[in-house]
């Protein structure tokens, strides 16, 4: 029986949590935040690449992911998290990006122009795009909150090995 993630799922999982955090740190209007702001927007940017691997590769390597035998409730519970974090992986990069292009015509990146999509659609309307990008974002750090303290509680409470499943060792 498989007791480790594959070290791919690992080093993603880890390198995604350190950008997260980064991003999460910086968070605000990258266009009034220079230094950070540009810092914000590379941490969403990787986060986003990061994931377009991410999920082809949990798809590719799913025989390989250990199976804890975990009650029912916890299966279906950390499923249900799961699948919210990675709506939310999904959702974040792409309103910030929205967000970014609704607030600018250009944002010049580390001296790199990046590509902004047209918003001139959503002049009109009640929707602040960046609004829902905090939104999904605070879900998020919430979401991983929980998932953090359910790792810990496998880990000290039951003592059953699912932390050590994850473990960059």
């Amino acid at each position: 029986m498989q007791t480790r993630y594959p070290i791919s799922i690992i080093t993603l999982h880890w390198l995604m949590a350190v950008l997260v955090v980064i991003a999460y740190i910086t968070g605000g209007n990258p266009v009034r935040n220079g230094f950070e702001g540009e810092i914000h927007a590379v941490s969403g940017l990787l986060i986003a690449l990061l994931l377009l691997i991410r999920l082809p590769v949990r798809l590719f390597l799913k025989k390989k992911i250990p199976v804890h035998t975990l009650p029912q409730w916890q299966h279906l519970l950390a499923q249900l998290v799961q699948v919210a974090l990675y709506l939310c992986m999904i959702l974040i990069p792409l309103t910030g990006l929205l967000a970014l292009s609704e607030k600018t015509d250009s944002y010049i990146l580390f001296g790199m122009n990046l590509p902004l999509l047209d918003m001139s659609f959503l002049e009109t309307s009640d929707i602040e795009i960046g609004d829902l990008h905090e939104l999904f974002a605070n879900a998020f750090i919430g979401l991983a909150g929980v998932h953090a303290v359910a790792a810990l509680i496998h880990h000290f409470v039951f003592k059953d090995g699912v932390l050590k499943s994850m473990s960059p060792h």
